[in-house]
């Protein structure tokens, strides 16, 4: 089987379970804006609703609406046991702004590119070789993590920085 037949394009929403009290949700839950400020290194996270497991290949597109000056968007998946509370911490994603990657361990090293309003990314997590992957306009900016955990079951995660009026939509 190639990897076209076994990939599934989630068009996911955000789930009001598991989203920062700070995180509106709008456009039948598909947009997430952050309307307040967290406090110092505060950052608003919210989910979506499909759950991913072992053996399928994913892929998740989203729009940067609106990248307010200073703030920074992270993308990327978390644990789907992670709870209400799920931030960047207990997840692997691209910080947008910061043109890197981190994993739960804290790891940050370079990746990609940074990112501006208009900007169109695309994850992509593949439980099978357990690989997650990003583009950002269609530009594939190749494999960010390899050999994560597999035990585990994932959901996309988007993180907003403490900047009031930074906005994504799912596509």
């Amino acid at each position: 089987m190639s990897e076209a037949d076994s990939t599934e394009t989630v068009s996911d929403t955000f789930t009001t379970q598991h989203k920062g009290s700070k995180i509106a949700l709008s456009n039948n839950d598909q947009t997430a804006k952050l309307t307040g400020m967290y406090g110092e290194n505060g950052w608003g996270t919210v989910r979506g609703t499909k759950e991913m497991s072992s053996g399928s290949i994913y892929r998740t597109n989203l729009k940067i609406d609106s990248l307010t000056y200073g703030s920074r968007i992270r993308v990327g998946v978390c644990e789907s046991s992670s709870g209400k509370g799920a931030t960047a911490s207990i997840g692997w994603y691209w910080d947008t702004n910061g043109a890197s990657v981190s994993s739960p361990n804290n790891s940050y090293r370079n990746y990609g590119e940074t990112c501006k309003t208009g900007d169109e990314i695309t994850i992509i997590v593949d439980l099978i070789e357990y690989k997650i992957s990003f583009w950002k306009n269609e530009k594939d900016l190749g494999v960010a993590f390899s050999n994560f955990s597999q035990s585990k079951k994932w959901n996309f995660l988007v993180c907003i920085d403490n900047q009031e009026g930074a906005q994504v939509t799912l596509l």
